[in-house]
């Protein structure tokens, strides 16, 4: 009877029994002999080529014959970590383990001792690393012939030549047409071609810190730590979510479409609040400033106290007077304001005391802001009047005399007459270089600042007009 050992891991030691019996008597068990590693043959694939080596092959219980003193019990093992024939152990490949020419009653028997596969269980895929670009990047010796197929899912690669070295890596892309295979990173040892890699199903949601578990609600929905949502500090749109009425919020920035309860402060705009929403007992003393009110809602206010017409608010409104014409209106705001001691409208002579305040600030427009200094605006008229000769040139020699600044670049024509005298004082003191082609002329530090270019065809000597040197 041949025993499927079914999907085994790459590396992994098998070990595996059998049993002899009398040829005449199959209920009666016999001793083999002549059982040796040598008749150990292993095939690939149903391929008739044996595994060249017989390294990684033992007898049990020294010999393999009568395991621990019982006729007719024996038992081998083989090791699949064993790369001596290299690749010959392979995630894919299915085996077959045949003991061939050994004496059992007399008898020389050959027989199929066991069959397995080399693979991860309920792996996708299991193959081999075909070619090998870079530690992320490798083909496939098997893999499916569309793009994307194996995208997401995570892998485990298996050292050839080890029984424990193996890593676990997550499949970026896939590309069917070459089998190319694209990690997010790389494992955690080096990996080579013939190394056998098994695709499994996507990994489940896995916790930060093993050993969490996760809390569920009658609801099936899982709870949620608000301090470890993704970007907490970042904007959240709730715009579905309402707060109870018995929670408090600490602020608020923005816009709130209403609000139910206490509100410790408001930054921004508050859309509408309702009948009784705000009492004289809700706001304190200060409570709202004018730096807390928008135009807008310094424009309800008034309202609300004012009726408005088309020139603003003139007429009476809810508990408010009108503030009417100083002069056609009788009952107003103005009048109240304006009468004399009798009671008497004093309003046509505010008009007139408003016409002559007119006239008199169109002829005190140049008088001086400061009205007391306007006694001695005449004294100044006449002493700007009767300056003398004298004094015109000593207030011009001492502003030439604020002139002291060596003047540089080239000399521009409409320069001041300061400017102009100092282009001269320069050609007269500094340095002037002058060559067959050129008249160069220098600052106080000896630097060229601006040049003539010279001329002479035998007739006419000719200076051009001053440029850059």
């Amino acid at each position: 009877m041949i025993r499927d050992l079914g999907i085994v891991e790459p590396g992994t030691t098998l070990y595996i029994p059998f049993h002899t019996f009398d040829s005449n008597d199959p209920s009666a068990s016999v001793t083999l002999t002549g059982l040796a590693v040598t008749d150990v043959e292993i095939y690939k694939d149903g391929s008739v080529t044996q595994r060249a080596s017989d390294n990684g092959y033992a007898l049990l219980d020294t010999d393999g014959i009568d395991f621990d003193a019982l006729t007719g019990i024996h038992g081998l093992s083989i090791n699949l970590a064993d790369n001596s024939t290299a690749g010959f152990y392979a995630a894919g490949s299915q085996y077959w383990v045949v003991i061939a020419s050994i004496t059992v009653d007399a008898a020389t028997v050959n027989f199929v001792l066991a069959t397995f596969r080399i693979g991860q269980p309920n792996a996708i895929v299991n193959t081999t690393i075909a070619t090998l670009s870079t530690q992320t990047s490798f083909t496939l010796t098997v893999g499916p012939a569309e793009d994307d197929a194996l995208n997401g899912l995570w892998a485990i690669i298996h050292d050839v030549a080890s029984a424990v070295q193996k890593t676990w890596v997550q499949i970026l892309d896939y590309t069917g047409s070459t089998k190319t295979v694209t990690l997010v990173a790389g494992g955690t040892f080096t990996v080579a071609a013939t190394d056998n890699i098994s695709v499994m199903f996507p990994m489940p949601v896995q916790p930060t810190v093993m050993g969490r578990t996760l809390d569920v609600s009658t609801g099936g929905e899982a709870g949620l730590d608000w301090a470890n949502i993704g970007s907490p500090t970042t904007a959240q749109n709730l715009s579905a979510t309402n707060i109870d009425v018995d929670q408090v919020v600490a602020s608020v920035s923005g816009a709130v479409g209403s609000v139910t309860g206490a509100v410790g402060s408001v930054t921004g705009a508050v859309g509408s609040v309702a009948a009784g929403g705000i009492t004289a007992s809700s706001i304190a003393a200060d409570a709202i400033g004018a730096s807390e009110l928008a135009a807008d809602a310094v424009t309800e206010i008034a309202n609300a106290v004012w009726d408005t017409d088309a020139t603003g608010r003139q007429t009476q409104g809810t508990f408010g007077q009108a503030i009417g014409d100083p002069v056609a209106d009788t009952n107003t705001i103005y009048k109240a304001v304006v009468t004399d001691a009798a009671g008497a409208n004093v309003a046509a002579d505010v008009v007139a005391v408003k016409a002559d305040t007119a006239a008199i600030k169109l002829k005190t427009d140049n008088l001086p802001a400061d009205p007391a200094d306007a006694s001695d605006l005449a004294a100044a008229i006449a002493a700007l009047n009767d300056l003398s000769a004298a004094e015109v040139t000593t207030e011009i020699e001492a502003a030439l005399a604020l002139a002291r600044v060596e003047v540089s670049g080239v000399p521009a024509a409409s320069a001041s007459i300061v400017v102009k005298l100092g282009y001269l004082y320069m050609a007269l003191r500094n340095k002037l270089e002058i060559t067959l082609t050129a008249k160069t002329f220098s600052d106080d530090s000896g630097a060229a600042e601006w040049k003539k270019t010279l001329s002479d065809d035998g007739t006419t000597y000719s200076e051009s007009e001053a440029a850059a040197p």
